[in-house]
């Protein structure tokens, strides 16, 4: 426990100054909430009695645990949108935006994003405005979260614009649950038979071994393989588990963006997954460029914005092109006719929105089209996926047995 000295703010607007006992600037922060304080600095006192700013603190110690630093908890796009919901809630009901906010602080779990809602109500304190602090925090917020925001600002329905950005998260959102729970039972049928191969042949054949010794030469050569794998498989599994594991964690920590890149690479390959990537993308910015312009933001500066939601590095690329033909003067249909990634009929329903003045709309019925494309071949990927992985670990497990099978029965002729 340390002595910290602070500086509050109280709902009147009165600054307050005194010290706490706490175990962190978190504690303390969660102390001052307690007796509706606003934290405005947090210090703490060392041993001589001098002040020393908590951030010095703890850029001394940014070395000290490396395990700290793995299970560090970060701010999941969840969170974010729980966060909207609530502050929409609370905008509805007509709470002033810092007592929201201060609401919000205290109801959260997740420490780092208590610092980030905390670091908001400072900058706003300070007469930044919600969008403007919103904006410092890009990891968080996404320019597309921002820039609603601040139009719900300029045009005065903050209620709106949060609701707006919350039916595109929860979107977004219910369209990655899809597609993960159309793969959760082919990934368990994997799994599931994947362990069983596993014990088979480092388990069970083993132990089958000593009968088959005996024919020499005469074992057929079906069982021959499967008895050479399990003897390698019994001898090097430990150290394939721990390549394995050495593997999984360098990709996770360091090459995961080199990995995913052939990954994806791969994916974009296979035919009904390639379509669904696809149309994933087409989605998410019809989606984003449709709140954008429903919200009042400029074409252009939504197409800039919705630009950044896209994943291909191609296709942001053409985009900030077609961004630069909009500046030039062309319209929005001609300057993304350069994307090749975008199809015709994408184009052409821009083109239908541009000349009847309807393109918000016709942005939100191309979403649309694309979720249903998106629902339909994840189905068909569900439905192919489950027999062919059955059909395919049948396969194997019953070459398996027959390979076991076929010596006994070369005995039972011996013997008769």
């Amino acid at each position: 426990m340390s002595v910290f000295r602070y500086k509050a703010k109280k709902s009147t607007g009165d600054v307050v100054e005194g010290t706490l006992t706490a175990a962190d600037e978190t504690d303390v922060i969660d102390k001052l909430v307690k007796q509706n304080l606003f934290a405005v600095e947090v210090e703490i006192c060392d041993s001589l009695e001098r002040i020393i700013p908590a951030r010095h603190i703890r850029s001394e110690k940014v070395f000290t645990s490396i395990f700290q630093k793995l299970s560090r908890k970060k701010i999941s796009r969840k969170e974010v949108l729980v966060f909207t919901r609530k502050l929409a809630t609370l905008s509805r009901a007509k709470i002033e935006l810092l007592t929201s906010l201060k609401i919000l602080y205290g109801q959260m779990d997740n420490p780092a994003f208590k610092q980030v809602i905390l670091k908001v109500c400072a900058l706003i304190e300070e007469g930044d405005s919600f969008s403007q602090a919103l904006g410092r925090f890009e990891g968080v917020f996404s320019s597309l979260f921002v820039s609603i925001v601040k139009a719900g600002e300029v045009s005065g329905t903050m209620d709106a614009a949060l609701t707006q950005i919350i039916y595109f998260m929860q979107t977004r959102e219910n369209l990655k649950n899809k597609v993960l729970r159309a793969l959760i039972y082919p990934a368990i049928l994997l799994c599931v038979g994947v362990m069983s191969i596993f014990v088979i042949m480092n388990f069970v054949i083993p132990k089958l071994k000593d009968i088959f010794e005996g024919l020499g030469s005469n074992l057929p050569l079906i069982t021959k393989v499967i008895l050479r794998i399990s003897d390698f498989s019994t001898k090097n599994w430990l150290s394939a588990f721990f390549v394995l594991a050495a593997v999984s964690v360098i990709i996770f920590y360091k090459g995961s963006k080199v990995f995913s890149g052939y990954f994806k690479w791969l994916m974009e390959r296979l035919p009904v997954i390639s379509r669904l990537l696809k149309n994933q993308e087409l989605a998410n910015f019809a989606m984003a460029l449709h709140l954008l312009i429903s919200s009042g933001v400029t074409p252009l500066q939504s197409l800039e914005i919705a630009g950044l939601s896209v994943g291909d590095a191609r296709m942001r690329r053409k985009l900030k092109e077609a961004a630069e033909k909009i500046k030039n003067g062309q319209a929005m249909y001609e300057s993304m006719a350069v994307v090749k990634s975008f199809p015709d009929f994408f184009i052409k329903m821009i083109a239908i929105g541009e000349e009847s003045g309807r393109l918000g709309e016709v942005l939100n019925e191309i979403a649309d089209s694309y979720v249903q494309e998106i629902e339909s071949d994840t189905a068909v990927i569900a439905s192919v996926l489950e027999p062919l992985f059955i059909l395919a670990l049948g396969v194997v497990l019953g070459g398996i047995v027959i390979a076991m099978l076929l010596p006994i029965f070369q005995i039972t002729q011996f013997i008769q």
